[in-house]
Parts: C-alpha cells; sequence; structure tokens
C-alpha cells in the first residue's frame, strides 16, 4: 500500500495548492483563455477507468482513441469582455458627436472628423476539435514486488484545431482602421483565426485502491509539458493551444460508489472525480491598458519633445509574467449499467480564477518595451494630455510634458478573468471482452454555460474507442 498512500499524499498536497488569486474586475480585456476541448473529465474518465485499472490485485495496459468538438453558441453579451461599459458595440464619431464611445483622431488623425458616425461591433465565437491518444502501462508487470503491483504509468496527447472569430460587424473605414499597419497588436480582424496543433503531452503516474464491478478508488499524479506555445498579441482573440503555454502538476481523484449490487438485473451508482492543474508561471506578451481607461491601448502616444506619435499598442503590448493559478475541474453523476452497457449522466464544474500579471523587465531593469518614455499625445506638437481617455482629447498638460509611470497601468486589462463552467452531460457506451482482451467505446454530449462573461455558452461532443489487455 506505500505507493498508494505516496501517490494519494502528492494528489491532496497539489489540490491544496492556491486556487484563488485577486479577482481582478477591469473592464476591455485583451486576453481570454478558453477552455481545452479535450479538458472533458467525465467523458475521458468513463469506461476507461475500471477497463484499464484491472482487478484488486493488477493492472492492465490499454489503449484510448478519442475525437471531440466544441461549439460556442452566440450571446448578446459576449461582446463586453473585449469591450467596455457593458457594451459589445461601440459607437465611433468625430468631436461633433457627443454620444460617441470612441474618437476618431486616435484612429486616423488626419481624419477631418466632420459628420462621421458608425458602430463597430463584435460578438466572438469560437470552436475547437481534435483528438486524443491515451496510453495505459502497467508497471506491476515488469516486477514481482508488491510495491508496484498496481502502479501505472500513463500518456496522452492531444491534437486540437481552434478558431476563433470577433465576427466584427464594421465598415470597410473602420475595419481597415483596426487592422492598419502601425497597429502592431491588438488588432480586430474580421475574419476567422486559425492555430492546429499538439497542445501537449501529459505523463502521470496513477495507482487504483479498490477496483472491482461495484466500487472505485483510484488516483493519479504527473505533469502536462505544453507543446505548443502562447499565441503572439497580434490580434485580439487569437486561438489558445491547450495550456497556453504553461507546464502544470496535475492530481485526479476517481471514485465509483454503488448504490444497488451489480447483478443481472443492473447496476446504479454514483460516480465523481476531481482534477486539479496548478498551472506554472511563464512569460508572455499582453496588450495593456492605462488604469480606469479603457481601450487607452489605440490612443496615441509621443515622447517628450517629440512630435511624431505612435498608437498606444506599440508601447503597451508589454513582456509580462503570467500565473494562471490553479484550474479545478470537478465531475458528479449517476452510473446506470446492464450487462455490457453502461449510461452516465452527470454533473461538471470546471473553476479557475483570475490570472496574475507583473510587468517582466530586462537585463538593464526597463520595462519592454519602455512605456515611461511616453506620454498621451496632445493637440499641440510636443505636447502631452495625460487626462484624454479613448472619448475624449483633454487639454494640453500646463505643468508640463507627462509621462507614464507603472502605476498608471492597469495589468488586469491583460488578464483572463476568473469564471466558472457548469456542464451537464449524456454518455452511453458499452464494452466487452474475450479471454483477456477487453473492448469498449462511447459517446458523449453536453451542454455548458458560464457563470459571468469570461467565457462561452458552448455544446460539445465527444467519441472514443478503446482496448484493454
Amino acid at each position: 500500500m506505500r505507493q498508494q498512500q505516496i501517490l494519494f499524499c502528492l494528489a491532496l498536497i497539489t489540490l491544496t495548492m492556491p486556487m484563488h488569486a485577486r479577482r481582478l474586475t477591469s473592464l476591455s480585456q485583451s486576453f481570454l483563455f478558453t477552455r481545452p476541448a479535450y479538458d472533458n473529465l467525465g467523458a475521458r474518465e468513463a469506461l476507461w477507468d475500471q477497463a484499464s485499472y484491472g482487478a484488486q490485485e493488477t493492472c492492465l495496459n490499454g489503449i484510448q482513441a478519442s475525437a471531440f468538438a466544441t461549439q460556442s453558441i452566440s450571446s448578446s453579451q459576449d461582446g463586453q469582455y473585449f469591450m467596455f461599459d457593458k457594451k459589445n458595440k461601440l459607437i465611433v464619431g468625430g468631436s461633433d458627436h457627443a454620444d460617441r464611445d470612441v474618437l476618431l483622431t486616435w484612429l486616423d488623425s488626419s481624419s477631418t472628423e466632420t459628420g462621421f458616425r458608425e458602430f463597430i461591433e463584435i460578438k466572438p465565437k469560437t470552436k475547437q476539435y481534435g483528438a486524443m491518444l491515451q496510453l495505459h502501462h502497467c508497471l506491476g508487470q515488469h516486477t514481482s514486488f508488491k510495491l508496484f503491483k498496481r502502479l501505472w504509468l500513463e500518456m496522452s496527447a492531444p491534437f486540437t484545431i481552434t478558431k476563433n472569430d470577433l465576427q466584427l460587424t464594421a465598415s470597410q473605414t473602420l475595419t481597415d482602421l483596426f487592422n492598419r499597419a502601425d497597429l502592431t497588436a491588438a488588432k480586430l480582424s474580421p475574419t476567422e483565426r486559425s492555430k492546429t496543433n499538439i497542445a501537449e503531452v501529459i505523463v502521470q503516474l496513477g495507482t487504483s485502491f479498490i477496483n472491482n464491478d461495484n466500487f472505485l478508488l483510484s488516483t493519479r499524479t504527473g505533469v502536462g509539458i505544453p507543446t505548443a506555445g502562447s499565441p503572439d498579441s497580434t490580434y485580439t482573440f487569437n486561438p489558445v493551444m491547450g495550456p497556453n503555454g504553461h507546464f502544470s502538476l496535475i492530481s485526479n481523484i476517481n471514485a465509483q460508489l454503488p448504490l444497488t449490487k451489480d447483478d443481472a438485473n443492473g447496476f446504479v451508482g454514483i460516480v465523481g472525480a476531481v482534477q486539479q492543474r496548478y498551472y506554472l508561471p511563464n512569460k508572455q506578451y499582453r496588450v495593456l491598458d492605462l488604469d480606469e481607461k479603457p481601450w487607452s491601448r489605440y490612443l496615441q502616444f509621443r515622447k517628450e519633445g517629440e512630435t511624431a506619435t505612435v498608437p498606444g499598442v506599440k508601447i503597451l503590448n508589454q513582456y509580462v509574467t503570467v500565473d494562471p493559478y490553479n484550474h479545478i475541474d470537478l465531475y458528479a453523476g449517476m452510473r446506470f449499467k446492464r450487462g455490457g452497457a453502461q449510461m452516465d449522466l452527470g454533473y461538471n464544474l470546471w473553476v479557475h480564477p483570475t490570472e496574475q500579471i507583473t510587468l517582466a523587465k530586462d537585463g538593464n531593469d526597463t520595462f519592454t518595451p519602455d512605456f515611461t518614455l511616453y506620454g498621451i499625445a496632445g493637440s499641440t506638437s510636443a505636447k502631452s494630455a495625460s487626462a484624454s481617455t479613448i472619448k475624449t482629447l483633454a487639454i494640453d498638460d500646463t505643468g508640463g510634458f507627462i509621462v507614464l509611470k507603472e502605476a498608471d497601468i492597469d495589468l488586469a486589462s491583460g488578464a483572463s478573468q476568473g469564471t466558472s463552467l457548469h456542464r451537464i452531460s449524456a454518455s452511453i457506451g458499452a464494452k466487452g471482452k474475450h479471454k483477456d482482451t477487453a473492448g469498449f467505446g462511447m459517446i458523449s454530449i453536453f451542454y455548458e454555460a458560464p457563470y459571468n462573461w469570461a467565457n462561452f455558452h458552448q455544446w460539445g461532443a465527444w467519441f472514443k474507442m478503446g482496448v484493454t489487455w
């Protein structure tokens, strides 16, 4: 029992790692972490758990191949995440339109402004699909030591295709302004953005404490190794692959509790599983805003004493340290079996906190790029106008040129906001056995809804087949 105790303790330790970061509630977010489609605890474990873990004193070898797909469902609130003032439609207008949300001058300084008033709207959607292969090898087959008799090694690698689309609705003029050449980050693409890759490789050690037709208690502990990096910030809502380039420590506890005996009349039981992933920090580029100035990334800035201006994204696309903390995946449901057939009805809760963002400095102890050399461009050459917002161009500063300070940066604007996803699912499948070889297959469908605007309403499906020996 020693190795089971060690793995169980490791699972409990990692499950108690920090779950909550401080809650960040700024508007006009520039980054959104979408739930990986292959991160489906209920569908992944169904049938695979008992089939691969073996009987009470043994474990088995196995292969499970899965195909999955998810599609977001449009909501009128989805665009609010990337815009501001709880709007998914903004008015871009000249100074002669008091109802504007965005002053045209910031996007096109050469514009005469007169009479210009147009809408820009986004309704972001995402879809993912792909396949995953899981390999399960019983280490106990290679030794007579009881310590390793029920210890197994499991590896999985999800291949995913992620497609994100802002569904931008705007005139050609505004589309061109938000995708012009000097806008080196935070562009608003009028077309779908896509990325394809193996998201990560997951390696875990596991063991079962109890495993028969009625009871199940097992645990796994391991690591997630990213094989695809973080998306660049050239476009807002660029596709994220799996763990977004983060290494992770993974723990899983899986259980089945019978409510009836498994006999000719069938079986009814309760199933449950909890998985945590503690993501290690990494460094990425994220587009930031100024504090209490949503969309200030699109303002114009200049250096003191200079006439030329640059768009805000050139200095506010910062190299930062991103700490996602813990992501928790909890599944609970009812299991019904009769003969080789099985049906699961379940509820899944997926939770992650708000990312913690800190500015990273280079070897010369300066920010990358160094925004402290710039101030918001005023209406007069070489002047600053620090009170300006995306809606207004304020009067020039009279007490001298005001440059940005570290305290002016809204780090929260570049962080994926904390949320929870609530999923209901139904799975149906069957298994069969011939001598020492068993096979199984299952299909699962689900619908999920987010707690807030920091993720999407989605539906999805999962199909898998496997064999153990």
